[in-house]
């Protein structure tokens, strides 16, 4: 696989990465607009009842309608990152896509098979494997060399001269070019091995970090969990009037923040999952 063709495969995944993403944040949108739809029934239901006054009313009436429009802004950006990636994958006619794909980190363990899948260090390889040649080949070059002939009549007798211009070294190597082209095979080889070293650094970063954001998304799902389990509480306390409406709409609110927390913890994921099967050569086509 090429270079570029692995660069494509790479920048589309971080594009769908995207596409995920803002399909899951208008997920959340739309269940705050359920929720907020829910308060602002029971708040009209007690407003009408006489049991709150109309200022509370009137206050679950605005997060509505807040809630409505970060909701269009969702849709908004879901479907500018939907023909973002239709664009740049090069697609005329709009298409289905799944938003539910399951990124999978590569299982290529050993260095040997890592390095020798890079694409990278494959393009690299190659650069220096064309530098070497020509630096072997600048090596048996000769400078120069002229043939000439002349031929001239005088009244006694004709000369004719044939000679050959040749370097006073014979077989001069042409010296610069040729040292030119030693230190750019051996800077090939450098940016080869500093490739190397940069590549295992980053996958070893790559793989730490993903340890961590997958334990810090499974508290945050907890989280999420006993919030949601105390919001439901709230919204039953305030049918009965025992729950104030502030309180309810705080709850709300925090528990919309962490699932709004883990959806970017998830792209994070994705995205350094992209990143670490793009370094070992194993990509997500």
């Amino acid at each position: 696989m090429t270079l570029q063709h692995a660069e494509f495969v790479k920048v589309l995944s971080l594009l769908y990465v995207e596409y995920i993403t803002e399909s899951a944040l208008l997920r959340l949108a739309r269940e705050e607009f359920l929720i907020s739809k829910n308060i602002a029934n029971i708040s009209r239901e007690r407003y009408e009842a006489g049991t709150i006054a109309k200022v509370k009313y009137l206050r679950a009436k605005v997060d509505l309608t807040s809630s409505k429009n970060l909701l269009n802004e969702k849709k908004a950006m879901r479907l500018a990152s939907y023909y973002k990636l239709l664009a740049f994958a090069g697609l005329q006619n709009e298409k289905e896509l799944d938003d539910n794909y399951v990124f999978r980190l590569s299982d290529k363990m050993q260095k040997e098979e890592i390095q020798n899948s890079s694409a990278e260090l494959y393009y690299l390889k190659t650069q220096q494997n064309t530098a070497n040649a020509k630096a072997r080949l600048n090596a048996n070059k000769i400078q120069w060399m002229n043939v000439y002939a002349a031929y001239e009549a005088e009244p006694d007798q004709s000369i004719a001269r044939v000679g050959m211009n040749i370097p006073l070294a014979l077989f001069n190597t042409k010296k610069e070019e040729q040292r030119i082209a030693v230190l750019q095979a051996k800077q090939s080889e450098f940016l080869l091995q500093n490739q190397k070293t940069a590549l295992s650094r980053n996958i070893e970063r790559l793989k730490k970090e993903l340890n961590i954001l997958r334990a810090v998304v499974g508290s945050t799902q907890d989280l999420y969990n006993a919030q949601k389990e105390l919001l439901k509480m709230y919204e039953d306390g305030y049918k009965i009037a025992n729950i104030n409406l502030l309180e309810l709409q705080n709850i709300k609110n925090q528990m919309i923040q962490t699932k709004e927390k883990k959806i970017i913890l998830e792209n994070k994921i994705n995205r350094n999952i992209v990143l670490y099967n793009y370094e070992v050569g194993e990509y997500n086509e």
